[in-house]
């Protein structure tokens, strides 16, 4: 399996469970209303992002710049890159 493709399932099994709500459109802004997540659910995202993928939680918070799960899977790429 390509690594891209197995870290967006992990990214996704992480919203899902943590949101309890289905995400089937990775370019919608992950916090307008199709997807609706709060910023309580994004911290939650965030923290089990950063203990999954050994990622500095600062660094991504001061990359992520665009708010879907596509721009979330290119921010973590990135910086799983960088090490």
């Amino acid at each position: 399996m390509d690594e891209s493709i197995a870290i967006r399932q992990k990214m996704i099994d992480i919203i899902e469970s943590v949101c309890k709500r289905k995400v089937s459109d990775f370019d919608k802004n992950l916090f307008g209303r199709d997807i609706d997540i709060s910023s309580r659910e994004m911290a939650y995202i965030f923290l089990k992002i950063e203990k999954m993928f050994c990622i500095n939680l600062n660094e991504l918070i001061s990359v992520f710049d665009n708010h879907s799960v596509n721009g979330l899977l290119e921010n973590i790429s990135t910086l799983m890159l960088k090490r």
